[in-house]
């Protein structure tokens, strides 16, 4: 019974003559003539280099480097524990962040913009939303400033003012200034075209024109009131009593 030796590399500093032969027949065991990997080998049945793909459980081992191999179990494991950030918004090391590193332009609960950081800065301190202003308030957010001064106006009903059809009536109607003095004074002497009248009844003359008129008295105030029955056709002329 003879055994077949395996195949093995050459012994530094021994196997002098054969070195080459045996480094040969240990390639052979793995490689074609060419240089390429026989499928029917035992490295053949494992993954190449280039685009290897693993079928069923795969066994790596824990990485130490930034080129090395992990699983998705490796990595949530790391996550669920609270493993170290390698960097933060795009930066490394010792990051410092401040506002302007906070990138709002698309988050559900954004920072703030520039333009809302203006609006707050015009807003007084203390001010309210809704307040519903009080004509008679003094002071408060419901003080109203700059009231204009409106007089007894203010407190009148509206029917104490005319509408807007007594407005038009009115200013068609004949003006005060188109009027002469005697109608608002009621003086006698701001006639015009005054008739010039005796200072005694004596002087007074025939009065003509009058129809049916068929006698002229004349006497004092006391005189005419003790007539009883005035005639119908007779033209009294009455001055003062004395």
């Amino acid at each position: 019974m003879f055994l077949e030796a395996m195949p093995r590399l050459p012994i530094p500093g021994d196997d002098k003559g054969v070195w080459g032969d045996i480094l040969n027949e240990f390639l052979l065991a793995e490689h074609n003539d060419d240089g390429t990997l026989k499928t029917s080998a035992s490295l053949g049945l494992r993954a190449p280099l280039a685009n290897p793909t693993f079928t069923g459980s795969v066994t790596v081992p824990t990485p130490t480097g930034d080129m090395h191999a992990a699983t998705k179990q490796y990595v949530d494991d790391l996550v669920i524990s609270g493993g170290s950030v390698s960097s933060v918004n795009g930066q490394s090391g010792a990051v410092v962040l401040d506002a302007d590193d906070l990138d709002d332009a698309s988050a559900s609960h954004k920072f703030i913009s520039a333009a809302e950081l203006s609006k707050l800065s015009g807003i007084q301190a203390g001010a309210e939303a809704n307040v519903n202003a009080d004509w008679s308030a003094s002071s408060g957010d419901a003080q109203i400033l700059n009231k204009p001064i409106l007089g007894t106006a203010a407190a009148a009903s509206t029917g104490d003012f005319a509408t807007a059809a007594q407005g038009s009536l009115a200013a068609s109607a004949t003006q005060p200034g188109d009027l002469a003095a005697v109608a608002t004074s009621g003086d006698y002497d701001d006639l015009s075209d005054k008739p010039t009248i005796p200072s005694d009844a004596s002087d007074v003359g025939a009065v003509a024109n009058v129809k049916d008129a068929t006698g002229l008295w004349h006497g004092t105030e006391s005189e005419y009131a003790a007539i009883i029955s005035p005639d119908a056709n007779t033209i009294y002329v009455v001055v003062e009593d004395p």
